[in-house]
């Protein structure tokens, strides 16, 4: 019947927009849990759910940079599914920050691994403070 199937639908994105706004805020804030399975699942059904899950693009955009890897992961799927120019925008800033991260740890860790380490130990070698 279809008071038995309802409950389910939202978390699959073929609901109707008014359904599916009823579960986005909670699920939204369900992403600053404590428990990394709990933001998992909010982040994967807010995925599920798709373009009607605008309203999540705060704490989606928060979620990029959790300690769980699938918390990140399903919220850039997230973001991908809504669509919007926002959700876009937030994805390229989110893509260009790993970007700049990934280089400077390879330039570090090469950095680290060419220098003799009595070189450094002596100070002869500035640091370098990146703005």
């Amino acid at each position: 019947s279809w008071s038995i199937e309802w409950p389910a639908t939202p978390s699959c994105g073929m609901c109707c927009k008014w359904c599916v706004n009823i579960g986005v805020i909670p699920l939204a804030e369900r992403l600053t849990d404590d428990d990394g399975l709990i933001r998992r699942n909010a982040a994967l059904s807010l995925a599920r759910i798709g373009e009607h899950a605008s309203a999540a693009l705060p704490a989606l955009s928060e979620a990029l940079y959790d300690e769980n890897h699938f918390v990140r992961a399903f919220s850039l799927q997230a973001l991908e599914r809504i669509g919007t120019k926002e959700a876009t925008e937030v994805s390229v800033d989110y893509f260009q920050v790993e970007s700049i991260l990934y280089i400077f740890s390879k330039q570090v860790f090469s950095f680290v691994m060419t220098t003799p380490v009595n070189s450094i130990n002596q100070g002869q070698h500035e640091l370098i403070q990146v703005v």
